[in-house]
């Protein structure tokens, strides 16, 4: 035989070798599921790993036509009473930014005019 098994390892009892066909049987199935889940988990491996990227979130274009869903969302929300809480916020100054602070007074300071001659004018 070519699994391993010679003939003489075998029974000569028909029903003992139906039980060792079944059991064969068996472990064929499980071993066959077995390859089939792994080969889709590399299928999918495969996908993630080499699909497109540009699809990665919901497009924006999936709640063009929810229109019902959007009005009737907003309709439950409108008759719901919640009730109005006022609340006071301190506001902050924002530090300008980009701009340098003038050079102190204390340091020298010498006005040099340069005078382009009549004709480079």
């Amino acid at each position: 035989m070519t699994d391993g098994i010679r003939d003489t390892a075998l029974p000569n009892d028909i029903e003992a070798l139906k039980v060792l066909i079944a059991v064969r049987d068996a472990t064929i199935e499980r071993l066959t599921r077995h390859a089939e889940l792994l080969q889709e988990q590399l299928n999918l491996a495969i996908a993630r790993r080499y699909s497109a990227r540009s699809e990665k979130g919901p497009s924006p274009q999936m709640g063009l036509f929810d229109e019902a869903e959007v009005e009737a969302e907003r309709e439950a929300l409108a008759a719901e009473e919640v009730p109005e809480v006022e609340s006071v916020v301190a506001g902050h100054i924002r530090k300008a930014r980009g701009y340098r602070k003038p050079l102190p007074a204390a340091l020298p300071r010498v006005d040099i005019i340069h005078e382009l001659p009549e004709e480079a004018r």
